[in-house]
């Protein structure tokens, strides 16, 4: 017969509130799609290159990628400084927190990995600015990532549906007839390991520069297609997992300030988005004053070649 648990814990909107939740989904999801934007372009940009064809429209779209590029270096800057803040406030609390909000921090923070590996590919450059600061939050968070998950796992040996917060809901997530906690240290096992792998590979990519530039960059942009797809493949999964827990459970909660309201810490996490689109507006005015200057540019030299004939 299988057990039920009925009593997950109380409710903790700080860890796994809605806004908390979409704030990381919504994330995740923009730095997938706009890789893949900046990827394409990457590969029009090479081409046309290549074939000595319209270097004005290949300006452009190098322009254009500038700007997506940016968006991805700032994203994820605020995903990782926001992923430490929830591993430092749950780490903290990791003895007390029920199961479930174990769970549900260990989706949201695996997120942080796709933000990541998206900047990691498409926007370092030995360039970048404050490029040691980055590496260093990048490594704090993968050093607390694993730290938590490890003790996510040991926590997990707990398991009892007769005790309050030593179990969760999981019937629209595994089969009724699932052993707990060992299903759940497999998926923890498994996507643990998919993680430091887009991780530790885009990294990789990123230290060890191809040594011949003309072969050197269709094979980079391979093997980034590849870190992407990869990273990527995450999301779904852990989205599907975040979500499915907190609706599967949040009726089960005992006590404490509802996970569905709009909060304060809700309403912030979500503004935070709003860096994606400052950066965009920004881009955009650099964009346009880059077109005027061209047009004047072009417009001088069509004059001076009049001139002369």
């Amino acid at each position: 017969m299988t057990r039920i648990c009925a009593k997950v814990g109380n409710a903790n909107p700080d860890i796994a509130g809605i806004g908390i939740l979409l704030s990381f989904g919504i994330q995740a999801f923009l730095a997938i799609a706009i890789s893949v934007v900046s990827s394409i372009l990457g590969a029009l940009i090479l081409a046309r290159r290549n074939q000595g064809r319209d270097p004005e429209g290949y300006a452009t779209m190098e322009k254009m990628q500038v700007v997506l590029n940016e968006i991805l270096l700032r994203g994820s800057d605020v995903q990782s400084v926001t992923g430490v803040a929830l591993l430092i406030s749950a780490i903290s609390q990791v003895d007390s927190l029920p199961f479930y909000h174990l769970h549900i921090v260990y989706d949201t923070i695996s997120l942080v990995a796709i933000s990541i590996a998206a900047a990691v590919v498409c926007s370092f450059s030995p360039t970048m600015p404050h490029k040691a600061l980055r590496l260093a939050l990048i490594l704090l968070w993968a050093i607390m990532y694993l730290t938590y998950t490890i003790l996510f796992g040991v926590r997990l040996r707990h398991w009892d549906c007769d005790i309050e917060g030593l179990c969760y809901n999981s019937s629209n997530f595994a089969t009724p007839n699932a052993s707990h906690p060992h299903v759940d240290n497999i998926y923890v096992s498994i996507t643990c390991f998919w993680v430091f792998l887009s991780l530790l590979w885009s990294l990789h990519m990123f230290f060890d520069p191809p040594r011949d530039q003309a072969e050197g960059k269709a094979n980079r942009a391979k093997f980034h297609n590849i870190i992407l797809g990869i990273a990527a493949l995450q999301f779904p999964l852990h989205v599907y997992s975040m979500f499915t827990l907190h609706s599967s459970n949040n009726n089960l909660l005992t006590g404490g300030s509802s996970e569905q309201e709009w909060g304060f810490g809700q309403i912030m996490a979500v503004m935070l988005l709003a860096t994606n689109l400052v950066v965009l507006v920004n881009g955009y005015q650099e964009y346009r004053k880059w077109k005027k200057s061209s047009r004047e540019e072009r417009g001088a030299e069509l004059n001076e070649s009049f001139e002369l004939s």
